[in-house]
């Protein structure tokens, strides 16, 4: 068997031994019960308190501040826990109150990326505004921004309640083609306000996760490769004494 042929027999074997490594987490404290360990808060204005609360961490939606408004005071508890964090839907707008964490991870053959949260959503009756609210959240992988999901909250003036639901989104194609190495990686939840006086309201969000699979040999594999490569090794060093 010549150079060529065992050099195919072992990469043959390398292939045929992949498996996927478990799902890693790579968020910290995605639940919110460290408060905001891991997380920052940034506003695009100054935050003025009252309806014009910034990400917070607490147990009910009184931690958006909005309380003397129904039905905020009472809005939502957890998704679960004890924790969630809640963030004012109004303020001097236009204005971008965003919850981030930024993190590193090591990229290979990714196979799998998925992001997943739950969020509520409670708008004050009696008022109506032509913008409506929203929440965008992006994901920059070393400097570059990606967009990956936005929701407009639009109020009549017959205020909204939209009580927990899950997001999840697909990410394997935007990690996959980040490639080998490390890599800094943010993750953003923008609370966005397109205008002054937009009226009471309160976003919510509990139990994030961003998770990564990548493919890699099994140890049964790499054993068997390194013998291949012994083999090949040998027998080229049979032919070489063979021809001297």
């Amino acid at each position: 068997m010549n150079h060529r042929l065992h050099t195919l027999f072992v990469a043959a074997m390398l292939a045929s031994g992949l498996a996927h490594a478990g799902p890693v987490s790579l968020l910290t404290n995605g639940n919110f019960e460290s408060g905001l360990s891991g997380w920052s808060v940034t506003s695009t204005n100054a935050i003025g308190g009252g309806c014009d609360t910034a990400w917070n961490v607490g147990a009910s939606g009184a931690a958006a501040g909005c309380t003397g408004y129904a039905p905020y005071n009472s809005f939502v508890g957890p998704q679960s826990g004890t924790r969630a964090a809640y963030a004012a839907l109004d303020g001097n707008g236009p204005q971008t109150v965003r919850l981030a964490q930024t993190f590193s991870y090591v990229g290979g053959t990714v196979v799998n990326a998925t992001l997943n949260w739950w969020d509520a959503v409670g708008l004050g009756a009696g008022w109506s505004q032509p913008q409506p609210r929203s929440l965008s959240v992006d994901v920059t992988i070393d400097g570059h921004l990606n967009n990956v999901f936005t929701e407009a909250y639009a109020n009549a003036g017959a205020g909204l309640f939209q009580n927990w639901q899950q997001t999840t989104l697909d990410l394997t194609s935007l990690f996959a083609a980040s490639g080998a190495g490390t890599h800094t990686v943010t993750l953003g939840f923008n609370d966005n306000v397109p205008q002054s006086f937009t009226g009471p309201g309160v976003i919510a969000l509990d139990n994030v996760q961003l998770l990564l699979t990548n493919q890699v040999p099994e140890p049964q594999s790499l054993a068997l490769a390194g013998l291949g490569l012994l083999c090949a090794g040998l027998v080229r060093r049979r032919k070489t004494t063979q021809a001297s």
